[in-house]
């Protein structure tokens, strides 16, 4: 650990010669900084239209500028320049789907994204060392950026390695939904926020047969802020289901999501017992990229109905409003006699 402090402050200080200007990062720029940091990379190569083994560089939503390197004898780490963050960001899940539906070792990566950057790195760099590139990353991006304690960044990020202590701390109810469908209810009982939850269900028949499979996720989930998923399925496909399992797989990779919650102020009301309207309204002073709200209605203390609806760019000062509709007819004498809402998540980039 001594080895690794001394070499992120080594880091920090050669990094302060990288330009600051606002244009974006060239690739000369992140080798030079790489090398600067003491990092033995080697065999760079620097791609361009026609050598791009992708044929991706310079096509629309792809990377423009796009380098590899190897560390040491290890290959297979990559920088990839983009014009804007969305189609970094696009690049990044899909080569998370092709590592996730294959058993190639060498597609799985770790990966970082930061604006629009994307930097790739094998999975068979240590920790430390995907920390250090990490850091060092983004710190030639915005040299600004303010490491104020060095130790204390380590041992952060390397008690994530414990997943199951966290995962214990979750809890997870799982709320019946009419007769063929279920919900969540989530809790984080950690001290920390954890960046992303997936929660799947499988839906058994009376012989144990798999007959559908649904997952839903949450970014950025708050200690004791209660939410609720609503994974989405094909209600036909359950028809005769007697039984599921339910799995839950927090993720503790760092979030580059920028938690806005306490900017989101709300407010309801019931129509008619029959429709509930929500407010959202943005009371900070930036721009939400996205906000997550789910309803669930009661009728006799039953969970009758429950359905999740979003909101996009909302502006500072800005309102706007999500309607819940019961699916039932007034004739059919079911009435809403209670809800809840949870606002699952806000945030931008």
């Amino acid at each position: 650990m001594k080895r690794i402090v001394v070499l992120l402050l080594t880091i920090i200080t050669l990094l302060s010669l990288v330009s600051c200007s606002q244009k974006d990062v060239t690739t000369q720029e992140f080798i030079e900084g790489f090398e600067l940091a003491g990092f033995p990379i080697n065999n760079v190569q620097v791609y361009t239209e026609n050598s791009d083994p992708n044929g991706l560089l310079g096509r629309k939503g792809q990377y423009y500028a796009k380098f590899n390197f190897n560390h040491n004898d290890i290959d297979g780490c990559t920088v990839e320049i983009f014009r804007n963050h969305n189609d970094a960001k696009r690049r990044q899940d899909y080569v998370n789907m092709v590592a996730d539906t294959s058993n190639l070792a060498f597609l799985q990566k770790y990966m970082v994204l930061e604006k629009n950057y994307l930097l790739r790195l094998p999975h068979n760099l240590t920790p430390e060392e995907v920390l250090m590139y990490t850091t060092t990353f983004e710190q030639i991006i915005d040299p600004k950026l303010e490491v104020t304690s060095v130790s204390e960044y380590f041992d952060e990020h390397l008690s994530f390695n414990n997943i199951d202590e966290y995962k214990e701390n979750i809890e997870c109810e799982v709320v019946p939904i009419g007769v063929k469908q279920v919900g969540f209810r989530l809790v984080n009982h950690n001290s920390i926020t954890i960046p992303l939850v997936d929660v799947s269900v499988v839906y058994l028949d009376d012989n144990g047969n798999m007959m559908d499979t649904v997952s839903d996720s949450i970014e950025l989930l708050n200690p004791e802020h209660p939410v609720f998923l609503l994974p989405f399925c094909d209600l036909e496909n359950l028809e005769n289901y007697t039984n599921y399992e339910v799995s839950l797989s927090p993720s503790l990779e760092k979030s580059y999501s920028i938690d806005c919650m306490d900017a989101v102020k709300t407010t309801s009301s019931l129509s008619d017992n029959q429709t509930l309207v929500i407010s959202i309204e943005n009371t900070g002073d930036t721009t939400i990229e996205s906000i997550d709200v789910v309803a669930v209605l009661y009728s006799h203390d039953k969970v009758i109905y429950a359905a999740h609806d979003s909101i996009f760019d909302l502006m500072p000062g800005s309102k706007e409003f999500i309607k819940f509709d019961s699916p039932y007819k007034p004739d059919e004498n079911i009435v809403i006699d209670r809800y809840e809402y949870y606002v699952n998540e806000a945030y931008s980039y």
